[in-house]
Formats: structure tokens, C-alpha cells, sequence
């Protein structure tokens, strides 16, 4: 489908050319602080304590009633 949209838009004359209105400038890159630095170790520690829990406790709930018997 893109293909044939591309197709059928490089008939048009607007798109030929040098065309500079879609031009995209991309901000500096900057080093991130170290606060920044700081909570996203954190928050990768809670994400990975958080599944820890989740599936001890799905887990749990999957061998439970076969033992329950």
C-alpha cells in the first residue's frame, strides 16, 4: 500500500526537487545527570522486585490447588 501511495505521489510536481520544508532539527545531546541516573536505578529495581513478587505469587496460585487434593 505505501509503495503504491509513493507511487502515485512522485507524479505530483511538489514533491520533486529540494524541498526543505520538512526539515527536522534534532536538539544537542546532553549527558544525563545523575539524579536522573539514580531513578531509573531505582525504578528498574522496583520493576524487578515487583515481577519477583508477581509470579512467586501466580506461582503459588498454579501449584496450590494441586496439592490441595
Amino acid at each position: 500500500m505505501a509503495l503504491f501511495v509513493a507511487f502515485i505521489l512522485k507524479r505530483f510536481n511538489y514533491f520533486k526537487g529540494n524541498n526543505t520544508e520538512l526539515l527536522i532539527e534534532l536538539p544537542p545531546y546532553r549527558l544525563p545527570s545523575t539524579k536522573v541516573v539514580w531513578n531509573n536505578m531505582r525504578s528498574k529495581h522496583f520493576a524487578y522486585v515487583a515481577t519477583t513478587v508477581i509470579l512467586g505469587i501466580s506461582a503459588d496460585y498454579l501449584v496450590f490447588p494441586i496439592f490441595s487434593k
